[in-house]
């Protein structure tokens, strides 16, 4: 891969620090624990149910003495996170996964059904076909698309992917200097941008129409996009939301991911879209943020617009997939309304962790999941009763 290219696709973000003998004095100073409790906290939680590393102990700050010991074991890091999905909508049961989290096929079926979602302009593959959908299979197929055909702005993503890796905001193109804007205010050509995209995801990419944010969202935030997280779980044959977060972008982001630096992750209440509360930042960096830092509005007293729609677009795209006991959904506050932006089959709860300092498997969430657990028990059962009964 060329050393030479101005990459400006989101990168992978840095993986969690490894705990230093700094931090670990430092956790010892303000929170009055010993390096030999946090060592053996760290043993209890990564050799019991959460299967928490050293370095996520630290950065979900459960060396935070108002957590009970019950507390901190309800907290998940990447591996629990991912069981804890699997268990509620697992392979047999939720199939058709893979489709859900194909952003083109989905986004197109959603369109199709009438919910509201993006607008595709073209995609790249070089081995899929997406029938009459613009399909690019070289670089100079994507500068012809760049340069004749997209309507600016536009957005672009991985047809496949997490974390915000891969996407970008292009936000306008000089055509005489076939040079593109994007939304973080970086400049690129053409020709470099579409050598970057074939590269790095020649198996899928997907241009789409920039979204136009609510008016009310933007004088809180500014005009970068920032997603809220509904998470949606089956209960008693129906999707209901479990949780929402709203992804605050740090003002110089071109997506919301909270591990950009500068990022807000806030709590919201779900029957109402009325902010709760906003975080920023991991571990001893944690901070409770009242207002935001740009437009200094106060973020507890700020509802989302739209909100009931909100819920009930999520419960309605849910409900076209029960098999699946638990699904995350990004949704954008449009003017008209709110627009799917993904669905994810897997969803991140360290998003509702960092907002707002509970383990996802909490009291109030663990009967729920029990729920699903049963039903899902259920399922299999039969399904291998059915099997048994066909083999006689």
């Amino acid at each position: 891969m060329s050393q030479e290219m101005n990459r400006v696709l989101v990168g992978t973000p840095p993986p969690p620090p490894t705990p230093v003998a700094s931090a670990i004095v430092e956790v010892a100073k303000a929170h009055g624990i010993s390096p030999i409790k946090q060592f053996s906290e760290i043993a209890s939680l990564f050799f019991g149910a959460p299967k928490l590393g050293s370095n996520e102990y630290y950065a979900a700050g459960l060396f935070r003495t108002d957590l009970t010991k019950a507390q901190k074991k309800q907290f998940v890091g990447v591996k629990s996170n991912l069981m804890l999905n699997q268990r509620l909508s697992p392979s047999n049961i939720a199939s058709i996964s893979d489709f859900l989290d194909n952003k083109v096929l989905y986004t197109s079926l959603l369109e199709h059904l009438g919910l509201s979602t993006t607008t595709l302009q073209a995609v790249v593959s070089n081995s899929h076909g997406f029938g009459e959908l613009t399909t690019l299979r070289s670089t100079e197929a994507i500068e012809a698309f760049l340069l004749n055909e997209a309507k600016f702005p536009v957005f672009g993503k991985p047809i496949e992917g997490t974390k915000s890796i891969g996407t970008a905001l292009f936000a306008s193109l000089d055509r005489k200097t076939q040079i593109i804007t994007l939304g973080n205010g970086d400049t690129t050509t053409v020709s470099e941008l579409a050598r970057e995209i074939f590269e790095d995801f020649a198996d899928g990419f997907v241009f789409q129409n920039a979204v136009t944010q609510h008016k009310d969202v933007n004088a809180v935030i500014g005009s970068a996009i920032g997603t809220v997280r509904f998470v949606t779980l089956m209960q008693d044959g129906a999707p209901q939301v479990l949780y929402a977060v709203w992804k605050i972008p740090a003002p110089d982001a071109m997506s919301d991911n909270f591990w950009q630096k500068g990022s807000l992750i806030a709590e919201v209440e779900v029957s109402t879209g009325q902010i709760k509360q906003a975080r920023r930042g991991t571990g001893m960096e944690a901070e409770q943020i009242e207002t935001h830092p740009v437009s200094d509005v106060k973020l507890a007293e700020f509802t989302l617009p739209h909100w009931d729609s909100a819920l009930t677009l999520v419960q309605k795209c849910h409900g076209l997939t029960p098999e699946n006991g638990i699904l995350g959904w990004d949704i954008a506050i449009a003017p008209d309304g709110p627009l799917v932006i993904e669905c994810n089959t897997s969803p991140f709860h360290t998003l509702y962790q960092v907002a707002t300092g509970r383990g996802i498997l909490n009291d109030d969430f663990s009967p729920k999941f029990a729920k699903v657990f049963a039903r899902n028990e259920a399922i299999t059962n039969q399904q291998k009763a059915a099997a048994k009964s066909q083999k006689r």
